[in-house]
């Protein structure tokens, strides 16, 4: 009967290792895809710019200001969606 405690051991450890494998391969849920952050990010940020074009044709208005703005900070909040590591 020659097993060894250190056999016993791995044995154990290679179960667990398989099911936490089990349970995260379970778990695991599909994240959205990077490139599509990045085209409303580009879309954002072209939203805003015309926003910004009206408002040096037209003067400017507090809505206008509030539009460009809000289309900007949605822009970097989809790049930094785009470009954050996983």
């Amino acid at each position: 009967m020659g097993v060894s405690l250190t056999h016993l051991r791995r044995k154990i450890i290679v179960r667990i290792l398989l099911k936490k494998e089990i349970e995260m391969k379970a778990n695991k849920v599909g994240s959205f895809p990077r490139w599509i952050y990045a085209i409303i990010a580009i879309g954002g940020l072209m939203a805003s710019g015309i926003f910004l074009g009206i408002m040096s044709i037209e003067g400017f208005t507090d809505m206008r200001l509030a539009q460009a703005a809000g289309y900007g900070i949605m822009a970097l909040l989809m790049f930094w969606g785009a470009i954050k590591s996983k």
